[in-house]
């Protein structure tokens, strides 16, 4: 899962809020460095794979017309994806040095070694989709989540849209919180479309995805599935069989993630 700790809030002085610089990135190193099963690594270049198709679908876009800009790049799962549908071109912006390095010697792509919300190499209305999947709920509070946006709104073109997936805070309950222990702010499909249309995005979609799908069907099909299997005891029994808990990780595909889609005003109202 792609993660972006960047900007985390560390004082407040003279009414400005200040960041941790890029030095102090080095302590989420250990995302790179976590073992990932042959499970986990098929299920999230599945989940990134249905991302990408989700946002065709919804906007009915063609995927050689646009040029994707990921936001927390991680081990570059989407940008494989962005390959192998065809998009015209892929940037990513991941501010660890080990994941930022993994994903330019994975894709051969351009990813930009920057902290949100100060995306300073990038210029203005310059993708036509700019995105974040697991990303906005490592913000520290909601107005650093709100500041996150409206960069990403400003790289933005005009007629572009901005794209927010993220764990669903309903859905997961409290492993919302026990899933990383950098999650800040929770997002839900209504908190993340009031932002967009704060900062002047119109608002294309906004619900869930379940089981790589945002329609209804595939909503109560996860749900159903999630509540025949106990969470709780099937953590503790594959904690004792195999080491780790298992149930909860595999149950990270039925609950719902945020799904948003915003698009930017072809022109800027008068």
């Amino acid at each position: 899962m792609t993660q972006l700790t960047a900007s985390l809030t560390s004082s407040i002085e003279d009414g400005e809020v200040s960041y941790y610089s890029f030095d102090a990135m080095p302590v989420y190193d250990e995302f790179m460095d976590r073992p990932l099963s042959r499970w986990g690594k098929a299920s999230s270049q599945w989940s990134n794979s249905a991302i990408l198709k989700n946002f065709l679908r919804q906007t009915r876009g063609s995927a050689r017309d646009i040029d994707l800009l990921e936001i927390g790049c991680g081990r570059g799962y989407v940008g494989l994806a962005s390959r192998e549908l065809g998009f015209r071109s892929y940037t990513g912006v991941e501010p660890n040095q080990k994941l930022a390095h993994y994903s330019r010697e994975l894709l051969g792509a351009t990813i930009h070694e920057e902290l949100l919300p100060h995306l300073t190499s990038l210029r203005d209305d310059s993708f036509d989709l700019v995105m974040s999947a697991h990303v906005i709920e490592h913000a520290t509070n909601p107005y650093e989540a709100r500041d996150w946006c409206d960069e990403m709104f400003r790289v933005v073109r005009p007629g572009g849209f901005v794209l927010i997936v993220a764990p669903d805070v309903v859905d997961y309950k409290n492993y919302f919180w026990d899933t990383d222990w950098s999650h800040g702010y929770p997002p839900t499909p209504k908190r993340i479309s009031q932002m967009f249309d704060d900062i002047g995005l119109d608002i294309t979609f906004a619900g869930k995805m379940h089981l790589g799908r945002t329609g209804l069907g595939a909503a109560v099909a996860a749900h159903t599935l999630s509540a025949l299997i106990p969470t709780h005891l099937g953590d503790t029994v594959t904690a004792r069989l195999f080491g780790r808990p298992l149930v909860s990780g595999m149950k990270i595909t039925m609950w719902g993630l945020v799904f948003v889609i915003g698009r930017k005003p072809s022109a800027s109202p008068s």
